[in-house]
């Protein structure tokens, strides 16, 4: 065997090599970027169902406003909301929200995109009930009247739904509506 041989065959098992480990790091890369894309994938999901959980304070807030100006009147109702060039549709599928707990969906295109859970915890009512008169309008029946003012106090759990997928997210706060002297 002439050393020709010999330079050739080590040229040949070279390159494999370099070949075998280019091919590893190409795979490592590819790998990289499909988890990447999952993670943003997931993550964009997420942050998804995150609004439109966020949306569902907004949405039961109005509606807690609307059960308060109609006494009542809000048992199984559904609230059209127009924002944009989107609807989205608002129900109350429990009791009235002045007085018991209820749950409201909030659904584009007929899909559920929030569910929220609303408790009502009581009322605030604050202390005095005098009318104060302001300088200079005695006589003409201008005055505040502090102490009509109430509050009601909720307790509201948003689920938001992504979607696509699985995602979800749940939100809760205190929501204090404050009435004044009806």
């Amino acid at each position: 065997m002439n050393t020709k041989d010999k330079s050739e065959g080590s040229i040949l098992v070279l390159t494999i090599i370099v070949l075998v480990f280019l091919g590893v790091v190409i795979m490592g890369v590819a790998h990289d970027v499909i988890m990447d894309l999952f993670l943003t994938r997931n993550t964009k999901l997420g942050n998804q169902a995150h609004f439109r959980a966020d949306s569902g304070f907004f949405a039961a807030e109005e509606m807690i406003g609307y059960a308060i100006d109609s006494r009542g009147g809000d048992n199984n109702t559904s609230i059209i909301i127009n924002y944009g060039t989107s609807s989205y549709t608002l129900e109350n599928i429990g009791d009235t929200l002045l007085n018991n707990n209820s749950t409201l969906l909030l659904k584009k295109d007929g899909k559920v995109i929030s569910q929220v859970n609303v408790q009502k915890l009581g009322l605030e009512v604050p202390e005095g009930g005098s009318i104060i008169i302001a300088a200079g309008y005695e006589g003409l029946g201008k005055g505040a009247g502090s102490g009509s003012n109430v509050s009601l106090v909720y307790k509201l759990v948003a689920t938001g739904n992504s979607t696509e997928g699985k995602a979800k997210s749940s939100l809760a706060e205190i929501y204090r509506y404050r009435s004044g002297g009806r």
